[in-house]
């Protein structure tokens, strides 16, 4: 009896249908990724990326009508992409992204045997971009920064001079702010920079004078409140 449990186990995983004690429950796929979704939260994942990859998730297990984890097929996702292929390859490559993330975690905690999307191919994005992303020209910053209100026109200053990430942006204070070093520089607190290290960023000269500038007024870092909302909108 227990051989033919392990030959039945084999042809499972093999056919790409995991079997463990979890789904011998028939765990429901919605239940899961709320565990998921908790633990990316105690493991200090932003907001927005569990957001879209939780919105990623239900979009394609509507359409191929995964309920529970054992309905999880190639075969599904493929049919929701072959529906979608109006979508960027890159678009498409996220939502295969965010469904193997989850599929890895339900592997390592047990609760399926293996990955059933694991082989399903990403789509070629090489020569396929629909929005060619460049740098601006000098020219190009000179001309926004002249044209923008002044507290926005700092932000995009910041930004450039620096290339320090929107949160990390929003999150400095001016105890961050070292202007009267002998190489005056911005301090990244490890909490709020990416990789969770302290960053020492130097300051360009003309970011510099603008930022003694403001500090003299007696304002925050950024004050810009209505721009970072919409900043925070669009990335």
């Amino acid at each position: 009896k227990k051989l033919s449990q392990i030959v039945q186990a084999e042809q499972e995983r093999r056919a790409g249908i995991g079997v463990t004690r979890f789904e011998r429950s028939e765990t429901l796929l919605s239940e899961a990724m709320k565990l998921w979704c908790d633990d990316l939260r105690i493991r200090n994942r932003g907001e927005k990326y569990i957001k879209d990859v939780e919105r990623f998730i239900i979009i394609v297990s509507d359409h191929a009508s995964w309920k529970q984890l054992t309905d999880i097929t190639p075969e599904g996702f493929i049919s929701w992409r072959s529906s979608n292929n109006s979508k960027a390859p890159k678009t498409l490559n996220e939502y295969l992204n965010a469904l193997n993330a989850f599929l890895n975690w339900l592997v390592q905690r047990e609760t399926i045997s293996s990955n059933p999307l694991l082989r399903v191919p990403k789509c070629e994005t090489r020569g396929y971009q629909k929005r060619v992303r460049r740098a601006f020209t000098s020219n190009e910053l000179r001309r926004l920064i002249s044209k923008s209100p002044e507290d926005r026109a700092l932000v995009y200053h910041a930004a450039a001079y620096t290339g320090i990430r929107r949160g990390e942006l929003e999150s400095i204070t001016w105890q961050d702010v070292q202007l009267d070093a002998e190489v005056p520089h911005i301090v990244i607190q490890a909490k709020h920079a990416k990789n969770k290290r302290t960053e020492t960023i130097p300051l360009h000269p003309e970011l510099v004078q603008k930022l003694v500038a403001k500090k003299s007024l007696g304002q925050n870092f950024i004050t810009d409140e209505n721009f970072l909302k919409k900043l925070r909108e669009i990335s």
